[in-house]
């Protein structure tokens, strides 16, 4: 067998602080015991052996139960600690109640009904082997993270989540389960959303789907990401979208009415009956469809003209007796009848047309999509679950840093607590561990009150966008992680759709950033209210929209604006990125009539999500509407 495991996991920085290490059989001859005997934040290291449980292993307490593993990374120290029920009819017998609690490096022998079940709503169960048993791992109203796990012969799912939260399920392999890879309930759950990503897995030979998720009627405030995963010679569907059905959850290849927004993206699917079926919020882009059974894509029963949402584009298909229903909306960047050149682990062989095929970023009908850099190799994404030229499903993963969550600021407010968070299990030993802040791009100067620290204030001397950058050093290895931090005057979250033959006019007032010294307000003539520079503004006094552009080409945006009475008005404009920005010349004497509309054009703009940044130097310097269109003899007044 492969080595599947590695030392790794998601954890707070306080968990990985050296607390006691209760040793078992060494201190306490039962796992129970030594959890009873623990104290929030410490270890029970359990020693090789065969533990039999005759009771619920409950882990009620933010500790880690952990094998020598998370010290020796040698897998033997996994095949060797076993824990298993005294009786084949014992029930869901590993529970992890508690928030932060954790289960690292155990082989877990299954009865014949539930194996382990989260029900706290973050924990993680990390380097462990599921081997039998009914569903192998649970999250009954939990959540947390799973993560490079095996899982083999379960009686009914690998993985089974009923009204699950939160959740992380990454580089997990997932073998001959007797239904489903993975099973998702959508339950009826009250706002606000929780996110569901599964990555970096591979789910070979279901019995039915290698993921499925049953629709509940209405909007459970879910969304999924399902992206850089192998489903292979499942008997059902590599994904499938299914409508509860008398709880029926036998494959039907019906699709769903499924609300839930589902982002299906650089998968392979491979030897299954059916590739994907469609549920009205799927977007599907960069995945290969290939040796299908029947067909790469069904439409279903449920999916029809009038509630379809869903999109398919950037695809590759091949040697499948039907590649996809003829009625599903599909675009025009898919690859048809050429051959992946895959090798037996599913990589692309060089040469192949899936290389570079791919795209980054995607947005129609209020589905967005931005795939990071840091997760393709060339200029585009390839299509599939591996990259060609860049191992991102490298199992000798090293510790890294989160910097933590994207932040806005305010004024007059211009401070913000950073909080990060460090990725890997820091064996005893491994040298220190140094850490230092530092500003990548933004305006002014960035002031750490600890530079070296997970958690530090960081104050701004100037509005504008930052990017900042947190870096690990351990002596061995390096790295970092970035942020985006946004010093505004004001900020509401809203963004505009234009493209593929739509022109639109956006109100001054209808911007998602506010910087510097600008003032909203009221002016004779204008259609709203007008965005207009103070006295003492610098080069960062600007209003920055968010624009959806839905097909790719030239834009051209017209702005209303101009000065007061001024020999010379500059307005300066930007679409896309900063490199491309542009002067145009406003009026001296602005009436918002017909003659103080002003024109920039911008060629070759993707598809995609991008920032209009329009600023202005001098005080006084107002606009009010901007007009968008693609269509270079088209006006705003006619």
């Amino acid at each position: 067998m492969k080595k599947f495991f590695v030392l790794f996991n998601v954890l707070c920085f306080g968990l990985i602080v050296h607390a006691n290490v209760i040793h078992v059989p060494g201190q306490k001859t039962t796992i129970a015991d030594a959890i009873q005997m623990a104290s929030d934040g410490d270890t029970v290291l359990v020693a090789r052996g065969t533990y039999t449980q005759a009771a619920l292993l409950n882990i009620n307490k933010p500790v880690t139960v952990a094998s020598h593993y998370i010290y020796s990374q040698n897998e033997e120290d996994i095949d060797n600690t076993i824990i298993e029920p005294m009786s084949e009819e014992m029930e869901e017998w590993i529970e992890l109640s508690a928030q932060n609690s954790r289960i690292i490096g155990f082989k877990l022998m299954g009865s014949d009904f539930h194996t382990l079940n989260i029900t706290s709503s973050y924990a993680e169960v990390m380097c462990c082997k599921f081997i039998g048993g009914k569903d192998q791992l649970s999250m009954s109203r939990g959540g947390g993270y799973v993560g490079y796990c095996y899982f083999e012969n379960g009686g009914d799912d690998g993985i089974d989540c009923d009204n699950s939260v939160n959740w992380i399920i990454e580089h997990n392999t997932i073998v001959n389960a007797y239904q489903d890879g993975i099973e998702i309930r959508l339950q009826d759950k009250e706002a606000p959303l929780t996110t569901h990503i599964f990555r970096y897995n591979k789910i070979i030979g279901s019995g039915e789907s290698g993921i499925q998720i049953i629709d509940y009627q209405g909007n459970s405030y879910r969304e999924f990401y399902v992206h850089h995963n192998i489903f292979q010679d499942c008997r059902g569907s590599g994904f499938s979208c299914m409508y509860q059905e008398i709880d029926n959850t036998s494959e039907v290849y019906k699709g769903s009415l499924m609300q839930e927004k589902a982002y299906v993206y650089n998968n392979t699917f491979i030897g299954c009956n059916y590739g994907l079926t469609l549920s009205p919020g799927l977007t599907v882009l960069n995945n290969i469809f290939v040796h299908l059974k029947t067909m790469g894509i069904e439409r279903g029963e449920y999916v029809n003209d009038d509630n379809d949402l869903s999109f398919i584009d950037f695809c590759l298909f091949y040697d499948n007796p039907v590649h996809y229903d003829p009625d599903i909306r599909i675009g025009t960047n898919i690859i048809m009848d050429k051959d992946p050149l895959l090798d037996e682990d599913q990589n692309l062989l060089s040469g192949s047309p899936a290389i570079d095929a791919g795209t980054e970023q995607f947005a129609k009908q209020g589905m967005t999509l931005e795939i990071p850099a840091s997760d393709y190799a060339g200029i585009h994404p390839d299509f599939g679950a591996k990259e060609f030229g860049k191992d991102n499903w490298d199992t000798g993963r090293l510790a890294v840093v989160n910097a933590g969550e994207d932040q806005i600021i305010i004024a007059p407010k211009n401070e913000v607590i950073l909080k990060a968070t460090i990725t890997g299990i820091i064996p005893n030993g491994e040298s220190s561990i140094n850490l230092q802040w530092s500003k990548v791009s933004g305006p002014g100067e960035v002031k750490f009150s600890n530079a070296s620290g997970l958690v530090t204030t960081a104050v701004f001397s100037m509005q504008g966008i930052y990017k900042l950058m947190l870096t690990m050093d351990n002596g061995k290895n390096k790295t970092s992680d970035k942020i985006t931090v946004s010093y505004v005057t004001d900020f509401v979250d809203r963004s505009v759709n234009v493209g593929a033959g739509k022109d639109v006019f956006i109100e001054a007032e209808d911007y998602r950033y506010l910087i510097g010294t600008v003032e909203v307000i009221s002016m004779p003539g204008a259609s709203g209210k007008v965005v207009r520079t103070q006295n003492g503004q610098n080069k960062r006094a600007c209003a920055e929209y968010r624009i959806s552009t839905q097909s790719a080409g030239t834009y051209y945006i017209w702005i209303n604006g101009g000065g007061n009475k001024k020999a010379k008005v500059n307005l300066y404009v930007a679409f896309n990125k900063s490199a491309n920005e542009q002067q145009i010349i406003g009026a001296q004497d602005v009436d918002f009539g017909t003659e103080s509309w002003r024109r920039a054009v911008f060629h070759e703009t993707p598809e995609g999500i991008y920032t209009l940044r329009i600023r202005a130097e001098e005080e006084g310097v107002m606009w009010d509407r901007i007009f968008i269109t693609s269509d270079a003899a088209q006006q705003p007044w006619e």
